[in-house]
């Protein structure tokens, strides 16, 4: 555990707990937000911030939601870092459907599969017109 050494009326507290179980198991994350409530209350804290990520941070809030008065203290939060990947499979979705490849495609943009690959995260687009010129706009 870390604390800080200044005397504010503030304090940072950050450590790393130890998960009892797998942590994609409901019953696992549920023993986790109830530690993290219970060191809330030792800490004299009204409110605690919970970082997770993406999966967590679903059965997380699902038994904050089922059990908000038991868990009115806690905040939780999840990292940019899984809220921009949630973003862009939002986009993928929308852009799948709205005929932007065909689009594209048409106008020698982009051959096919690579606006698709490149939303879902593919490494490369794979289509032999694109890398016909060197990777150019134009093949």
């Amino acid at each position: 555990m870390l604390v800080s050494s200044a005397v504010v009326p503030m304090m940072h507290v950050g450590f790393l707990p130890v998960i009892p179980g797998p942590i994609t198991e409901r019953a696992t994350v549920r023993h986790c937000v109830t530690y993290f409530q219970s060191m809330s209350r030792q800490f004299n804290q009204e409110s605690l911030e919970i970082w997770c990520d993406e999966h967590v941070f679903a059965f997380a809030s699902d038994i904050y939601l089922h059990e908000t008065n038991k868990f009115s203290g806690l905040f939780l939060c999840m990292g940019p870092f899984h809220w921009t990947r949630i973003l862009f499979r939002c986009q993928g979705k929308l852009l799948r459907v709205s005929g932007l490849d065909d689009a594209l495609i048409e106008c020698g943009v982009f051959g096919t599969r690579c606006d698709r690959d490149s939303v879902e995260r593919q490494p490369l687009c794979t289509d032999p017109h694109w890398y016909a010129d060197g990777g150019g706009l134009y093949s």
